[in-house]
């Protein structure tokens, strides 16, 4: 904070400092995985990372008189990083913590060779099932709690081996796998796994003392130069995937994807790497649609009044299985409209938003904008709570929030359709799985030795002879 007060940005560069204690003062619960931390984390960097990135140039940010609002967008991203938090926080009250005895003796019974193979019967269905995903339109939010389901068994395993160090082999293939199926597909779903891994690391060991830093600073690393290297090879790579066709689809078989990745990797050059962290920096800053938008409205087009909130909730009650003509959402569109620029959309073969928070600016303005941004924040804290608190197992519980929130929770670049849609979809299905199927998966996944012993009748204690005699009847005289 001393060397961000003398910064060129110092009042943003301490706010944005002082804003990580505040997040993980509100939400850090010490037996439990810190995925609503994670969550806001990685919030707080997508609205940080462009304050640092021009500290680092030695320039103003929104000093450039071609984008003034940039400060003024980073300022509001900040603050409802802020808002998510305390939304978090409040639907966390009156709820107690977990007991960390409890949980990590539900782990240590836990076996992970059974976690393992329910890990790859989930992987492999996952796989077929998304070859049907967009052939049955009405059921694709389904379909991704689905995919998701993977990750519960995943979560798990990498809790069970953390705690009993042991059956490390396991959780190394089940990271080699979803890495390196995430490498051959267009996203960086690779970084995942690596999310899972911090959260569950985390949730296990914590940050109690200076040997426990070094696995969350390993996993923080990998995660950097991954998607370092992804940013410098995934212009090539994409285009060689869909065969320049603009469409998001991969026309190439697994073999030349492999080739394809092995040789652009082998041709990586040293000197791509500055200009990759540099794209990549301003791929994750997610203020400069923001900035527009701020410039846009409401000097060219008007704010919304809850429109574009009205409609997120709205459609969710709206499934497509039931309405199968709703229509549907262009992102790159709406940030067309709102940012009065010219954005690659459906016709590029791609999908632009302007984000969530930037939306709720677009509805509400610079001051009322916290109103929405506070009620998600308390609408992740809920679901978190629910999963958490009630259901057959604590651990499975924290599995299925982790695994919702993890992922659902991280950005501020989606859309709020895409927010609200895909984590009540997701927290429906898992949820529904997790109070239905919940309680058997776990005796699948015990330990022989400590699964509950069938029930059989007491037997009564003994009686000495004096009430011994006393309790007979007549007959027995």
């Amino acid at each position: 904070m001393f060397w961000g007060a003398f910064s060129p940005n110092p009042a943003l560069t301490v706010s944005s400092l002082v804003l990580i204690p505040v997040i993980w003062l509100l939400l850090w619960r010490r037996a439990e995985p810190p995925v609503l931390a994670f969550a806001c984390g990685m919030q707080w960097f997508q609205a940080a990372a462009l304050i640092f990135h021009d500290n680092s140039r030695g320039t103003v940010l929104g000093g450039d008189v071609t984008l003034p609002e940039l400060a003024q967008a980073s300022w509001l991203s900040l603050i409802g990083v802020l808002a998510v938090t305390v939304g978090m926080r409040l639907a966390l009250i009156g709820s107690k913590p977990l007991s960390s005895l409890a949980i990590k003796k539900e782990a240590l019974n836990l076996a992970p060779p059974r976690l393992f193979l329910a890990y790859i019967i989930c992987f492999l269905a996952g796989t077929v099932l998304e070859r049907f995903t967009y052939s049955y339109a009405g059921l694709t939010q389904a379909f991704y709690g689905l995919f998701n389901l993977k990750w519960l068994p995943a979560f798990l395993l990498a809790y069970a081996v953390l705690v009993r160090q042991t059956h490390y082999r396991l959780l190394a293939i089940v990271v080699a796998i979803e890495f390196g199926s995430g490498l051959l597909g267009l996203f960086s779903t690779f970084k995942s796994v690596l999310f899972v891994l911090l959260v569950v690391f985390l949730g296990v060991q914590g940050l109690k003392d200076r040997a426990s830093w070094g696995p969350p600073f390993v996993i923080a690393a990998a995660l950097f130069v991954s998607l370092l290297v992804w940013t410098a090879i995934k212009g090539d790579y994409r285009s060689f995937l869909s065969q320049e066709s603009g469409q998001q689809q991969v026309l190439v078989s697994v073999p030349q994807r492999i080739e394809k990745l092995t040789d652009l990797l082998r041709s990586l050059d040293v000197k791509q790497l500055p200009d990759a962290l540099d794209n990549s920096i301003q791929r994750l800053a997610c203020v400069e649609l923001f900035a527009n938008c701020i410039r846009t409205v409401p000097a060219s087009v008007p704010y919304e009044h809850g429109a574009l909130w009205l409609g997120a909730i709205e459609r969710v009650f709206m499934p497509r299985l039931i309405f199968p003509n709703k229509v549907g959402v262009d992102d790159s569109e709406r940030a067309r409209h709102y940012t009065g620029l010219e954005i690659s959309g459906a016709e590029q073969g791609t999908s632009i938003s302007m984000g969530y928070m930037a939306e709720s600016y677009v509805d509400f303005g610079p001051w009322l904008m916290f109103i929405p941004v506070l009620l998600l924040g308390v609408f992740y804290g809920l679901i978190y709570r629910i999963l958490a608190n009630h259901g057959p197992s604590r651990l499975l519980g924290l599995a299925v929030a982790g695994t919702i929130l993890a992922f659902g929770a991280n950005t501020i670049e989606t859309s709020n359709i895409k927010l609200i849609g895909i984590n009540t979809a997701n927290f429906l299905v898992l949820g529904l799985i997790y109070w239905r199927f919940g309680r058997y998966f776990m005796d699948y996944i015990r330990e022989i030795s400590s699964r509950s012993e069938p029930r059989t009748r007491p037997i009564p204690p003994t009686l000495p002879p004096s009430r011994l005699a006393k309790s007979r009847g007549p007959a027995e005289h």
